[in-house]
């Protein structure tokens, strides 16, 4: 009877250990712009969608938050032409967070129009500027906190307790919440203390979405000023293990003060912090939730060509 408890109690830990996948998890994912241009018919030389001179367009817009973050700030639409759109024009963008309601994922999503009366109707347009991009950009703020559950266990424990001493994190075990920035990497390790207790490592690695870039507060009132386009916010991290704040820092200064910055380069798409903590009020096995905390603004464009005919 007590060796099938045993394999019980090892069945559980194996379950648990390392990680606690809850609910949906996912990778950098946020907020997706697209145009809605079914009433411009198809120029069938350029194969672009088209409006007549002297007819102001009406422009839709369908944003899909694909985040786990309800996310609030503005969309802005602009054009690229002199003479068009005098200064972009804005609405407010608020979006609620992808959510599990009877197990199926809800994702929300909005349409927003531009009407002829914000848009111009681009008369006496040269034939070398008969091409316009619109430029769709959004700007919101997110804030998650995501994480798996960490085991740590004492030298003395006992063998049939399982918890690696070092391990690597990816994919659905780390519980990540999808998000513009979010988890996408965890290198654990843990080891006794000399002064009692057991220290516990982690390098966490945070991912940005390809699309966009993390942008500033600036950017939430105008994103076109020189302000808000030559400089980025930090990404703000706290990270805590069973409700105990973690020491972290990063060897390639990126990260300071608890605000990780994280550039407009492509091979900026991520940083990897190292957090530590001394964890002594337990007895010989923790399961605890680890709670990485992020907050930021983000920022991301979109383009739509079309062609004005005469």
């Amino acid at each position: 009877m007590k060796k099938y408890s045993l394999l019980l109690m090892i069945l559980v830990l194996l379950t648990i250990t390392g990680c606690g996948s809850q609910g949906f998890t996912g990778g950098p994912n946020g907020v997706q712009i697209n145009f809605i241009l079914d009433g411009f018919p198809i120029d069938q030389n350029t194969k672009l969608p088209s409006i007549p001179q002297g007819s102001p367009p009406t422009v839709k817009l369908t944003l899909t938050n694909n985040a786990a973050c309800d996310v609030s700030g503005k969309l802005w639409l602009d054009d690229s032409i002199q003479g068009g759109i005098e200064k972009p024009i804005s609405q407010n963008l608020d979006l609620y967070g992808e959510s599990l309601v009877n197990n199926k994922l809800e994702i929300d999503h909005k349409d927003f129009l531009f009407g002829a009366n914000q848009i111009p109707a681009y008369q006496n347009i040269p034939n070398f500027q008969s091409e316009v991009t619109l430029i769709a950009t959004a700007v919101y703020s997110c804030s998650i906190n995501t994480g798996p559950q960490l085991c740590i266990k004492k030298e003395s424990a006992s063998n049939s307790i399982i918890c690696a001493n070092s391990e690597t994190i990816t994919g659905s075990k780390l519980n990540a919440a999808s998000a513009p920035v979010t988890l996408t990497e965890i290198r654990k390790s843990y080891y006794a203390d000399p002064s009692g207790g057991t220290k516990l490592h982690l390098d966490i690695t945070l991912s940005k979405m390809s699309d966009g870039r993390v942008s500033n507060t600036a950017a939430l009132q105008d994103p076109f000023t020189l302000e808000s386009v030559k400089e980025e916010d930090s990404v703000n991290v706290e990270v805590e293990y069973a409700n105990i704040p973690m020491e972290c820092s990063d060897k390639n200064k990126h990260f300071k003060d608890g605000k990780l910055s994280f550039g407009t380069k492509p091979e900026d798409s991520e940083r990897t912090i190292n957090c530590e903590v001394l964890v002594t009020d337990f007895k010989e096995f923790s399961q605890d939730q680890l709670n990485v905390k992020l907050d930021f603004i983000y920022k991301i464009t979109k383009t739509q060509n079309i062609l004005i005919t005469s």
